[in-house]
């Protein structure tokens, strides 16, 4: 789960590419364009991927599953 949002965040930023290359003959300017279903599924899964990110920092869990790499609550750190 520890790596399943960096995984969610980085599918919906490519899923933002095809639609942004679109807009390259009007400069890169999405503005009142229609949103296709790539992109509306690309921002869930940002916002899905950050929240999952949220939710693993808040908890304290280690990065790795060996716990090679413990991550401490900022109330316990010394």
């Amino acid at each position: 789960m520890l790596i399943g949002y960096r995984i969610a965040v980085t599918i919906g930023v490519v899923l933002h590419l095809p639609m942004f290359w679109m807009g390259r003959d009007s400069g890169f300017r999405l503005a009142d364009m229609p949103m296709d279903a790539e992109m509306l599924w690309g921002m869930a899964l940002i916002v899905a991927g950050i929240a999952l990110g949220a939710f693993a920092a808040a908890r304290g869990r280690p990065e790795s599953p060996s716990g090679a790499m413990p991550a401490a609550r900022l109330e316990d750190a010394p």
